[in-house]
């Protein structure tokens, strides 16, 4: 499983975790939250690293921001260097011990958006 699974697995959590479903489900999906949990603070970690490495900082050494305020501004130049290891990050390999069977999920209500997020985390 690739750790940008990983992160897209946090937003569909958001939206099943207050559902009520079977105590075995209910089981995985908390240790899925947990490793999740877990692997998204070392993505953020090496992520910081990353921006550390390759924003654009100002006079005061505070970083600067796109006139929007949606991402900092990286070094010029560098741009492309800095979206290779961000790829690299978010293309690790992440072990992942718990999946899902299409049964244990049937009680949620989900679009097609969010089911392609869990598709990761389920078995057929």
């Amino acid at each position: 499983m690739k750790m940008y699974e990983v992160l897209n697995f946090q937003k569909i959590y958001g939206v099943i975790k207050d559902k009520q479903m079977p105590l075995k489900t209910v089981y995985k999906m908390t240790k899925v939250a947990m490793k999740v949990e877990e692997e998204t603070a070392f993505y953020q970690e090496k992520f910081n690293e990353i921006i550390k490495e390759y924003g654009q900082v100002d006079e005061q050494g505070n970083f600067v921001f796109a006139d929007d305020k949606s991402f900092i501004k990286i070094i010029e130049g560098k741009e492309e260097e800095c979206n290779k290891k961000v790829k690299e990050l978010t293309e690790l390999e992440v072990e992942m011990n718990y999946k899902f069977t299409l049964d244990e999920l049937e009680g949620l209500d989900l679009t097609i958006e969010q089911m392609s997020m869990l598709l990761p985390f389920v078995e057929e």
